[in-house]
This record gives structure tokens, sequence and C-alpha cells, in this order.
């Protein structure tokens, strides 16, 4: 299987975490309408990936070379991926990678999701990211926890667990579990990026994004942080 690039999922570099309470008589429940696509199992990850590259065949026909360019500097495994969520954070004034940054942005920005997907994202050290021991998640529930930097999710469950907590960092991992509204803008990566990569499945979200933590599940090695995306 090839090496791939860590693409933010290493979250304590790629991405800032705060979180709230929520607010009074507010419910965790879904919101209403058809379930999403994707799910934990090997044939949900594909066939949500089917339904993503069916939905993303325009953007691939007409994806220009500098854009091209600029989704593979996102893939590259030499950490030059962590120059994107460094700009998102205001944290970098290299003028390259601002205008580099622009463009993925308007990528992100320009499809906004046909329907629901159920994506995953893995984290090497649930403490380090959330603050919390991973024997602690269980407080999580009910706060909102806004992201600033870019947000890479996988369709495949097997793929965020297995290549993106390992190695964990000490004391612990975990795995988020997102459900991702229609109408979120994302980048949906396999059919406009590295061929070889194309079996991470990944969704890539924006710069800033709220997540509403709706259960965890501490069941196994790896808890399982479920949660839905509130705005974007």
């Amino acid at each position: 299987m090839p090496s791939g690039h860590t693409n933010g999922y290493d979250s304590s570099d790629a991405v800032t975490f705060w979180w709230s309470s929520r607010p009074e008589g507010q419910t965790l429940t879904l919101p209403p309408g058809p379930q999403p696509i994707g799910g934990p199992g090997r044939q949900d990850g594909q066939a949500a990936a089917r339904v993503l590259d069916a939905e993303y065949a325009s953007d691939a026909a007409i994806l220009d070379d500098e854009s091209r360019h600029i989704i593979s500097l996102w893939q590259r495994d030499d950490r030059t991926y962590q120059e994107f969520p460094r700009v998102a954070r205001g944290e970098s004034d290299d003028a390259l990678m601002v205008e580099r940054a622009d463009i993925l942005d308007v990528l992100i920005e320009r499809h906004r999701l046909a329907q629901r997907v159920l994506v995953y994202r893995g984290v090497r050290s649930a403490p380090k990211v959330f603050g919390l021991d991973t024997s602690a998640l269980s407080d999580l529930i009910g706060q909102t926890v806004p992201l600033s930097g870019y947000f890479a999710t996988s369709v495949h469950r097997a793929v965020a667990a297995n290549e993106f907590t390992r190695p964990p960092s000490s004391p612990g991992p975990a795995l988020l579990e997102l459900e991702v509204p229609a109408g979120t803008p994302a980048l949906w990566i396999p059919p406009l990026g590295d061929g070889a990569l194309a079996y991470q499945g990944e969704l890539l979200l924006s710069s800033y994004v709220v997540l509403q933590i709706l259960g965890v599940d501490e069941a196994g090695s790896l808890p399982t942080i479920r949660a839905v995306i509130v705005t974007h």
C-alpha cells in the first residue's frame, strides 16, 4: 500500500480545537433527511466513494493544471501540506503559500455536497487535541468544537483508523466519525489528485468548521467520537 501524506490527520499540526457548552435545551439529534452515504464497513466506504466520484466528475473534467498542482502540494508527504493550515490560522506570511492557500480555498468552496456524507478522521493523541484523557472523552458530549485549519477526512473508516492513528502519540489515539451535511463546501480528492493515494478516499473540508459532539464510544482499543458539522 502506498505511503501517503498525513494531510492534517495529525490534528495537533493542522487543526486548532476549542469547545464550549451546548446551549440550554439544545438536543443532540441529527438533522432530518435521508440517511448519509458511507459508514464503517468497507462496502459502505466504497459505495460513498462511487457516489462522490460521480458527483465530482464535472469538477475533474474542468480542473486546470494550476489547480492540480495545488492539490498535489496538499498531498505531499514531506510536510509541505502543513504550510496550508498555518496560513489558514494566520501563522504564516509566506506570500507564495498564501496564494496557494487562496486557490485551495476556492477549490473547496466552489463545490457544496449534494447529500450527507459520513466520514472519519484519525487523531493520534486525543489528550493533545481535546485536552482530555481517552477515558474522559465522554465529557465532550454536548460540546461545540470550532476547528481552525484545513480538515482532512476519509470515507473509509479502516484507512483513518489504521493509517492516521499510528504511530499513536502517548497517551492515546482516537477516531472521529463525522457527519458532513449536504451543502457543506468540500473537495473530493481522489479523482483530482494523485492516483496512488486515491485509496485514502479523502474528503477535504474548509479551513473553519464547527462540530457538535454527539456521543463517544469507548469500547475497544480505539475510542470513537461521533460528531456532526453544525456550521461551515
